[in-house]
């Protein structure tokens, strides 16, 4: 049995995934949650706590936009090409996170954030090569003539 996997749904599931971290992020930023929960004891100052949430919260903004443009959710037909190329970057992006993940020493980044971010990369590359999300192929399978039984 092959196993088909709507890419508009991992998209989706990714936008969630996204959101959450994001407002993860933000909540550490305004010090409502504690930092050590994303960054663990690596980052200690409250100033390089600030510094670092900007920066994790402008590449969240980045792939939710990527991923919205890859979706069509946004009329952006001049930005659409560049949607790949932002996929690609949260890849490797979250590649580099699960090395700093394996080498972090919590449990936690380990067995719970390592196989997280490598799900969201695996859901990042199925949305690079993606064939269903593309306008023109949708509109070629809809274009296609019905086949017409005619009574025997």
């Amino acid at each position: 049995m092959k196993l088909k996997i709507n890419s508009r749904g991992i998209g989706n599931v990714l936008l969630i995934a996204l959101l959450v971290l994001l407002i993860i992020h933000i909540l550490v930023l305004f010090g409502v949650v504690s930092p050590d929960i994303i960054w663990d004891t690596t980052i200690t100052d409250k100033a390089s706590v600030v510094i670092s949430e900007w920066i994790a919260i402008f590449f969240i903004l980045m792939f939710i936009f990527g991923i919205l443009l890859k979706l069509n959710y946004l009329p952006m037909k001049s930005l659409r090409k560049s949607a790949d190329s932002i996929l690609w970057i949260m890849s490797l992006y979250y590649l580099l996170n699960i090395i700093g993940n394996f080498m972090s020493d919590n449990p936690i980044e380990k067995l719970l954030y390592a196989p997280l971010t490598l799900i969201m990369i695996l859901m990042a590359l199925r949305l690079i090569f993606a064939k269903d999300l593309d306008p023109k192929h949708r509109r070629r399978a809809q274009k296609r003539p019905q086949k017409i039984r005619r009574a025997s």
